[in-house]
């Protein structure tokens, strides 16, 4: 994301984490004569790939390993 007063590029300084799919950002702008500060939203909106199943890891069992 861009700063909206100067243009140039911008950090993420901080996040909020809001909901599982909502988080607020303080964004800082790296332009040292600008250095605005400001809050943005990032927000999962849609799913455009459905993930493949993923195989079932089962859990370390110390017993079943064979000497």
């Amino acid at each position: 994301m861009r700063c909206p007063i100067c243009h140039h590029s911008c950090r993420i300084q901080r996040t909020w984490i809001i909901t599982d799919h909502l988080r607020e950002l303080t964004r800082c702008c790296k332009n040292s004569e600008c250095g605005h500060v400001f809050a943005t939203h990032e927000e999962y909106i849609r799913t455009i790939v459905e993930p493949v199943a993923a195989p079932v890891v089962q859990p370390n069992n110390p017993s079943s390993i064979a000497l």
